[in-house]
């Protein structure tokens, strides 16, 4: 539309694209429609710069989902009486989840509520149980990076308060509840490397010990992946969406660069 290129020569735009293939990029922002990311997408593929500017993988994510649907299920279930107990690890959602949902009304229809978390917070006070959780640099865990590659995380000091990790809380559940977080994480990691085995192996002994040395774990990168573009897909939502009817204004939240959605309030120094 004219106000949005106002200023904005798009034919020399294109022209810089096109005498770079290969070595252009072109990004959607993140609060972008689906629509403007496919057409990126799309441009890229037409650019030539699948495989060389830009790479696809696997999701990091172990299970992509809307997540504010899966919220809405969830506070529905609750609504309907079908929540026997809920487990909350970590955050506050009666303080992060949108208003309309009613979150933290829906908890007072739950029978059983356990949270864990560093902060005696909203959500803590409607919750009968409140866990104590360890902070990231007292506890083990693992992640993964953007490309895919794992970490071991290694605590920094011991824990101060007695906290626990959500890796320890979910193990409660199972029937081995009394495991340390190192022997938790180090077990994952040992089916990984020798499925089957008991004990520890020497193979996996000085792998174990090579990758708290070396910070990462070799070979665990995403393989990149070569989707087929569906042109009559875009074409689809394009038209959809030049159709569609101006809806007005939208009301856009943004998180602070120093406290986020204002769980970092407390700290005077990402304030500075």
């Amino acid at each position: 539309e004219p106000a949005a290129t106002e200023g904005l020569n798009i034919d020399a735009v294109a022209r810089d694209l096109s005498a770079h293939r290969g070595s252009s990029l072109v990004v959607a922002g993140y609060g972008q429609p689906a629509i403007v990311h496919a057409l990126a997408h799309a441009m890229n593929a037409a650019l030539g710069n699948v495989g060389r500017t830009v790479a696809y993988t696997d999701p990091v994510e172990t299970s992509p989902v809307d997540q504010l649907a899966s919220m809405r299920e969830v506070v529905s279930a609750m609504n309907e009486g079908q929540v026997d107990a809920l487990l909350i690890l970590g955050g506050n959602p009666v303080f992060t989840t949108p208003a309309d949902l009613q979150f933290g009304d829906m908890l007072a229809k739950v029978p059983l509520l356990v949270h864990l978390s560093q902060h005696d917070d909203e959500t803590s006070e409607r919750c009968h149980w409140q866990v104590p959780e360890a902070h990231f640099l007292e506890s083990w865990s693992d992640v993964r990076g953007y490309d895919g590659t794992v970490s071991i995380v290694q605590p920094l000091i011991a824990p101060l308060y007695g906290g626990r990790t959500i890796h320890e809380v979910v193990n409660a559940l199972s029937a081995t509840p009394e495991k340390a977080p190192y022997d938790l994480v180090r077990a994952h990691w040992l089916k990984q490397v020798a499925p089957g085995a008991a004990e520890p192996t020497p193979a996996f002994e000085s792998a174990w010990r090579r990758w708290l040395h070396d910070g990462v774990v070799p070979d665990t990168a995403f393989k990149p992946k070569t989707p087929a573009l569906k042109a009559s897909a875009i074409n689809e939502q394009s038209a959809s969406a030049r159709g569609a009817e101006p809806r007005g204004f939208d009301l856009a939240f943004k998180l602070d660069p120093s406290i986020l959605d204002g769980r970092f309030a407390n700290n005077g120094w990402l304030q500075e």
